[in-house]
């Protein structure tokens, strides 16, 4: 059994068993969720169209047991958060806290680690212990645009001469070949995800994860403060922390799991 089909069937027997479970829909809001494709093991879609993701089944779980619907939708990475700022989109996963943010979306509770590293070539020998190491051995770094991966990158884009070291990209895919093409030198990101992607796409064994980690922190559910209210984020976090509860929660996050003793108390407003 998959780690995935192990949280979804996880997930799916904790809401059989909870009080609104077989009765109707105890609210009447159709939730819009938004979705990447190629963000596996986290959210992704194969070749069928059916959606994947531990991120996902969390998600959808936390809805359903809430007694509403949804509706995922797929958009670019920034769309999806200008969206949701101008209220066009509920609920935006994956997703770090920052200032710009705050200002148009409530956050739920943090519920898995992100890790913000490195992947390199296989071959290749780089010695960095910081960002400044990139500059002084003169290489590259490619980024999905629109992307957060925390201060320390921030500060690093706002060089004067930037431009010189850091390349934006569209989607994973073609990320993973800029490196291999040596378009760029590494990319920075999520590597679980980038080399699940890899393995994916069968070059694997081309790219590996480099020691030097820029941050290891937690990730939310964003929510639009336009379309979700301070009452409706709280039941969203009551049901998000029960299910991060189940044992199935830790089996399948492992090292990305919150731990149990961290899972956040109540929220209040």
């Amino acid at each position: 059994m998959t780690r995935q089909v192990a949280l979804i069937l996880g997930l799916a027997a904790a809401i059989i068993f909870s009080p609104i479970a077989g009765g109707a829909l105890a609210c009447d809001k159709v939730f819009s969720i938004y979705y990447v494709t190629d963000y596996r093991p986290y959210s992704g879609q194969d070749d069928n169209g059916d959606l994947s993701g531990f991120d996902n089944a969390l998600v959808q779980a936390v809805i359903r047991a809430m007694g509403c619907d949804y509706e995922m939708v797929t958009l670019p990475w920034k769309r999806g958060l200008s969206y949701a700022e101008q209220g066009k989109l509920d609920i935006v996963p994956y997703a770090s806290v920052t200032p710009e943010r705050e200002a148009f979306a409530r956050f739920s509770i943090p519920y898995r680690y992100e890790k913000v590293g490195m992947i390199v070539r296989a071959d290749s020998r780089y010695d960095i212990n910081s960002l400044e190491d990139v500059v002084r051995l003169g290489l590259r770094i490619g980024y999905y645009q629109g992307t957060y991966w925390g201060e320390e990158f921030e500060t690093f884009r706002e060089r004067e001469d930037a431009q010189n070291y850091i390349f934006p990209y569209s989607n994973n895919k073609q990320g993973l070949q800029l490196v291999l093409k040596n378009r760029v030198d590494l990319l920075i990101g999520d590597p679980a995800v980038q080399l699940y992607e890899a393995r994916q796409l069968g070059i694997g064994s081309q790219l590996r994860d480099h020691a030097y980690v820029l941050r290891r922190s937690p990730v939310h559910f964003l929510a639009s403060r336009k379309t979700v209210s301070a009452s409706m984020m709280k039941r969203f976090n009551d049901e998000l922390r029960q299910l991060m509860l189940q044992p199935d929660y830790q089996e399948t996050y492992g090292p990305a799991a919150l731990e149990r003793e961290l899972i956040a108390p109540p929220v209040t407003e």
